[in-house]
Protein backbone atom coordinates (compact mmCIF):
# COMPACT_ATOMS: atom_id res chain seq x y z
CA UNK A 1 0.00 0.00 0.00
CA UNK A 2 1.25 3.74 -1.15
CA UNK A 3 2.60 5.29 2.36
CA UNK A 4 3.15 8.55 0.03
CA UNK A 5 2.34 10.09 -3.70
CA UNK A 6 4.82 12.45 -5.29
CA UNK A 7 4.00 13.96 -8.66
CA UNK A 8 2.28 10.61 -9.20
CA UNK A 9 4.58 8.21 -8.20
CA UNK A 10 3.97 5.86 -5.46
CA UNK A 11 6.25 5.45 -2.50
CA UNK A 12 4.77 1.75 -0.87
CA UNK A 13 4.91 1.01 2.57
CA UNK A 14 7.81 -1.69 1.95
CA UNK A 15 9.91 0.70 0.22
CA UNK A 16 9.67 3.09 3.65
CA UNK A 17 10.08 0.53 5.98
CA UNK A 18 13.23 -1.65 3.87
CA UNK A 19 14.76 2.26 3.35
CA UNK A 20 13.82 2.73 7.67
CA UNK A 21 15.26 -0.42 9.06
CA UNK A 22 18.56 0.69 6.55
CA UNK A 23 19.20 3.75 7.91
CA UNK A 24 17.88 2.47 11.27
CA UNK A 25 21.32 -0.62 10.77
CA UNK A 26 23.55 2.35 9.84
CA UNK A 27 22.66 5.05 12.64
CA UNK A 28 23.30 2.00 15.13
CA UNK A 29 26.74 1.45 13.58
CA UNK A 30 27.38 5.18 13.12
CA UNK A 31 26.97 5.51 16.68
CA UNK A 32 29.05 2.37 17.76
CA UNK A 33 31.42 4.20 15.57
CA UNK A 34 31.52 8.14 16.84
CA UNK A 35 29.62 7.57 19.98
CA UNK A 36 26.32 8.93 21.33
CA UNK A 37 25.92 13.09 21.60
CA UNK A 38 23.45 14.67 23.56
CA UNK A 39 19.69 12.84 23.59
CA UNK A 40 16.55 14.89 21.97
CA UNK A 41 15.80 14.89 26.16
CA UNK A 42 18.77 16.99 27.11
CA UNK A 43 18.27 20.34 28.30
CA UNK A 44 20.83 21.40 25.61
CA UNK A 45 19.49 24.26 23.13
CA UNK A 46 17.12 23.12 20.41
CA UNK A 47 16.42 23.86 17.04
CA UNK A 48 12.86 24.78 15.37
CA UNK A 49 14.06 21.15 13.86
CA UNK A 50 14.82 19.48 17.04
CA UNK A 51 18.65 19.42 16.57
CA UNK A 52 21.08 20.12 19.38
CA UNK A 53 23.25 22.54 19.10
CA UNK A 54 25.80 20.79 19.96
CA UNK A 55 28.54 19.17 17.21
CA UNK A 56 28.74 15.58 18.61
CA UNK A 57 25.99 13.21 17.42
CA UNK A 58 22.71 13.84 18.49
CA UNK A 59 20.50 10.67 19.23
CA UNK A 60 17.75 10.13 16.80
CA UNK A 61 13.99 9.11 18.09
CA UNK A 62 12.49 6.15 15.71
CA UNK A 63 10.41 9.14 14.40
CA UNK A 64 13.17 11.54 13.36
CA UNK A 65 14.69 8.54 11.54
CA UNK A 66 11.59 8.01 9.66
CA UNK A 67 10.27 11.05 8.63
CA UNK A 68 14.28 11.88 7.40
CA UNK A 69 13.62 8.61 5.28
CA UNK A 70 10.71 9.73 4.04
CA UNK A 71 11.98 12.89 3.48
CA UNK A 72 14.89 11.58 1.26
CA UNK A 73 12.70 8.95 -0.99
CA UNK A 74 10.07 11.94 -1.86
CA UNK A 75 13.65 13.88 -2.65
CA UNK A 76 15.14 10.98 -4.23
CA UNK A 77 12.26 10.65 -7.00
CA UNK A 78 12.51 14.56 -7.63
CA UNK A 79 16.45 13.95 -8.81
CA UNK A 80 15.53 11.17 -10.64
CA UNK A 81 13.36 13.22 -12.67
CA UNK A 82 15.26 16.20 -13.01
CA UNK A 83 18.28 14.37 -14.08
CA UNK A 84 15.68 12.03 -16.33
CA UNK A 85 14.72 15.52 -17.94
CA UNK A 86 18.22 16.94 -17.99
CA UNK A 87 19.73 13.52 -19.17
CA UNK A 88 17.32 12.29 -20.94
CA UNK A 89 18.21 8.47 -22.59
CA UNK A 90 21.85 8.96 -21.21
CA UNK A 91 20.56 8.80 -17.54
CA UNK A 92 20.99 5.09 -17.16
CA UNK A 93 23.94 4.59 -19.28
CA UNK A 94 25.27 7.64 -16.60
CA UNK A 95 24.18 6.23 -13.33
CA UNK A 96 25.58 2.64 -14.62
CA UNK A 97 28.54 3.91 -15.05
CA UNK A 98 28.89 5.74 -11.69
CA UNK A 99 27.95 2.74 -9.60
CA UNK A 100 30.28 0.36 -11.49
CA UNK A 101 32.87 3.15 -10.75
CA UNK A 102 32.29 2.63 -7.12
CA UNK A 103 31.60 -0.86 -6.74
CA UNK A 104 35.22 -1.66 -7.73
CA UNK A 105 36.49 -0.77 -4.50
CA UNK A 106 38.46 -3.94 -2.80
CA UNK A 107 36.32 -5.29 0.25
CA UNK A 108 33.27 -2.83 -0.85
CA UNK A 109 30.42 -6.06 -0.35
CA UNK A 110 31.89 -6.71 3.28
CA UNK A 111 31.77 -3.26 4.08
CA UNK A 112 28.02 -2.45 3.06
CA UNK A 113 26.96 -5.51 4.89
CA UNK A 114 28.93 -4.72 8.02
CA UNK A 115 28.10 -0.73 7.82
CA UNK A 116 24.32 -0.65 6.15
CA UNK A 117 22.94 -4.82 6.63
CA UNK A 118 22.50 -4.62 2.98
CA UNK A 119 23.73 -7.25 -0.17
CA UNK A 120 25.87 -5.16 -2.53
CA UNK A 121 22.61 -5.33 -5.31
CA UNK A 122 20.58 -3.85 -2.65
CA UNK A 123 22.85 -1.40 -1.67
CA UNK A 124 23.11 -0.38 -5.22
CA UNK A 125 20.03 0.55 -6.04
CA UNK A 126 19.19 1.88 -2.59
CA UNK A 127 22.41 3.56 -1.76
CA UNK A 128 24.41 4.40 -5.30
CA UNK A 129 21.78 4.72 -7.68
CA UNK A 130 19.85 8.06 -6.49
CA UNK A 131 23.33 9.38 -5.36
CA UNK A 132 24.63 9.14 -9.18
CA UNK A 133 21.79 10.67 -9.94
CA UNK A 134 21.85 13.15 -7.87
CA UNK A 135 25.88 13.60 -8.90
CA UNK A 136 24.53 13.94 -12.40
CA UNK A 137 21.63 16.62 -11.84
CA UNK A 138 24.27 18.57 -10.09
CA UNK A 139 26.79 18.52 -12.84
CA UNK A 140 24.53 19.69 -15.38
CA UNK A 141 22.72 22.55 -12.94
CA UNK A 142 26.45 23.38 -12.33
CA UNK A 143 27.06 24.29 -16.10
CA UNK A 144 24.32 26.09 -15.79
CA UNK A 145 25.27 28.11 -12.68
CA UNK A 146 22.34 26.94 -10.66
CA UNK A 147 22.90 24.81 -7.02
CA UNK A 148 20.78 21.43 -6.71
CA UNK A 149 19.58 22.85 -3.07
CA UNK A 150 18.41 25.86 -4.82
CA UNK A 151 16.44 23.61 -7.46
CA UNK A 152 15.53 21.35 -4.90
CA UNK A 153 13.56 24.32 -3.22
CA UNK A 154 12.10 24.85 -5.73
CA UNK A 155 10.75 21.66 -7.11
CA UNK A 156 9.60 20.90 -3.90
CA UNK A 157 7.53 23.75 -3.57
CA UNK A 158 6.41 23.10 -6.89
CA UNK A 159 5.28 19.57 -6.46
CA UNK A 160 2.40 17.22 -5.16
CA UNK A 161 3.16 15.35 -2.10
CA UNK A 162 0.49 13.26 -1.04
CA UNK A 163 1.61 11.83 2.67
CA UNK A 164 -0.34 8.84 3.79
CA UNK A 165 0.65 9.16 7.49
CA UNK A 166 -0.93 9.65 11.19
CA UNK A 167 2.14 11.13 12.48
CA UNK A 168 3.87 12.79 9.49
CA UNK A 169 2.77 15.20 6.62
CA UNK A 170 4.12 17.15 3.96
CA UNK A 171 4.12 20.98 4.88
CA UNK A 172 4.63 21.84 1.37
CA UNK A 173 8.08 22.05 1.16
CA UNK A 174 9.15 19.30 3.20
CA UNK A 175 8.12 15.75 5.59
CA UNK A 176 6.64 17.42 8.98
CA UNK A 177 5.51 16.02 12.09
CA UNK A 178 2.28 16.08 13.31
Amino acid sequence: YPIAVVNGDIITANTFINNYDTASVYYRNFLKTYGPGPSTGSGQARSTQGETSSSTPQILTPSQIQKSVLAGLIENILIKKGARKEMGKELDRLVGEKVSQAVEVPEIEKAVKTIYGLSLNDFKSKILVPQAERDILTGSLFLRCQKIEDWLVEEKKSSTVVIFSGKLYWDGEDVASK
